[in-house]
């Protein structure tokens, strides 16, 4: 199986390329409208209406080839129902296929214009570009698709995942304000905890901002998408480096320890919060659909990065080979790991149960996930007598916690 990872480059600016820039843009837009009046989504049908998009546009052979698979890839997710509207290329961009309508000359993207004429990009390298040139040259990476833009191109490299045996596990569980992972080798444990406060306190600063906007100029939505455009481009460059840091840590954390990370599958957490229910409005006594949440916790869970941070460990963790698994998310929290009993706690970060054991319950839900994993999450297996396995539970829940805590 192939992992696979993008990497911009920056570019040098050229009259010529957004020249062809706009020319793809409009084949775009006519192979679109071809296809809305044929309304077939074949390969075949896009292709036979080439040669009047090349006559109209002036694109290249090879570029209006790819032109044509761009739109249609735009049109059947339309087909899908993924839009409402028909959709309309707007942005300038373009795919480049090497081999095909490009071709890599030292620190130069070279690209199709027209027949027999080309354009030379000047790649902006650094040390990294270099290192992944080099990596390619040797044959252990492969160039997939390039996006060229005016600006900059992203380059898609493809490498090969292959998880190496695993020696230990590391769980982690991901909250709203911190991650907590335990990993276990054999009979050695160690806790560990990475802090996501300042990425609430970002997500919240940002929100009351974009607020106290709406509160200012009530209707002027036009501002509110200009101003909103660099706000929160300023606020995702700022998360997403905070976020690269500490997942790198962990990835780091796996890969020299061998362990398999494991993770509760939180993927339909966010469609399951924002489920609503039909209620009566005691207002005007309709029937209608409720949030089964109150307002001010829907906003949170709904701002918290959740899926960006697994999403960012599966990556990384393809590239660097570390195998990693997913395992319920069901009542990780609320379960004793010993006798299986439910949390009795009024404490929202204590876990408390009838047979004695009292501890976090971050490092619970970490206990639980270990322990689906290892009884393939046969709850008619976890709470067996298996007293080796329990004295390691037992010595790991009377920790003090948290031990280490990792930025």
């Amino acid at each position: 199986m192939d992992t696979i990872k993008g990497i911009r480059i920056e570019i040098g600016r050229n009259s010529y390329l957004v020249r062809l820039l706009r020319s793809y843009r409009q084949g775009k837009n006519l192979f679109l409208n071809y296809l809305k009046d044929d309304k077939r989504t074949s390969l075949s049908a896009v292709n036979s209406y080439r040669k009047l998009v090349i006559a109209e546009t002036g694109l290249s052979g090879a570029n209006s080839n790819q032109c044509s698979k761009d739109a249609l890839a735009i049109y059947r997710r339309f087909r899908k129902g993924k839009k409402n509207r028909f959709p309309t290329a707007r942005s300038l961009s373009m795919s480049v296929q090497l081999g095909y309508n490009g071709k890599m000359k030292r620190d130069q993207l070279r690209i199709t214009f027209s027949r027999n004429k080309y354009i030379y990009l000047d790649l902006k390298l650094g040390d990294y570009h270099r290192n992944i040139f080099s990596l390619e040259k040797q044959g252990l990476l492969k160039f997939g698709e390039i996006i060229v833009k005016k600006d900059y191109c992203i380059f898609t490299i493809k490498k090969e995942y292959t998880p190496y045996i695993p020696e230990g596990v590391l769980a982690l569980d991901i909250n709203e304000r911190h991650i907590v992972g335990l990993a276990m080798n054999g009979q050695s444990t160690e806790i560990f905890a990475w802090d996501l406060d300042p990425v609430y306190q970002l997500n919240c600063k940002y929100f009351e901002m974009a607020r106290g906007l709406q509160r200012r100029y009530p209707n002027d939505k036009g501002l509110w998408k200009r101003v909103y455009s660099r706000w929160y481009k300023n606020r995702n460059n700022r998360k997403n480096a905070y976020l690269h840091n500490i997942v790198n840590n962990i990835i780091s954390l796996a890969e020299r320890n061998k362990l398999m990370i494991l993770q509760e599958d939180l993927k339909g957490l966010k469609k399951g919060i924002n489920k609503k229910v039909m209620k009566e409005n005691k207002y005007n006594h309709l029937v209608q659909p409720h949030r089964k949440l109150p307002r001010k916790i829907l906003g949170r869970l709904n701002r918290a990065a959740f899926n960006q941070i697994q999403n960012m460990i599966n990556y990384k963790a393809e590239w660097k080979n570390v195998p990693y698994q997913y395992v319920s998310a069901r009542n990780n929290s609320k379960t004793c790991p010993i006798c299986g009993g439910k949390n009795k706690s009024a404490e929202w970060h204590r876990f408390i149960c009838s047979c004695g054991v009292e501890a976090n319950r971050d490092l619970v839900a970490c206990m639980n996930i270990i322990e689906k994993k290892r009884t393939n999450e046969d709850e008619g297996l976890r709470y067996g007598p298996d007293r080796e396995v329990m004295n390691v539970i037992n010595a790991v829940l009377n920790t003090n916690f948290p031990v280490y805590l990792h930025k």
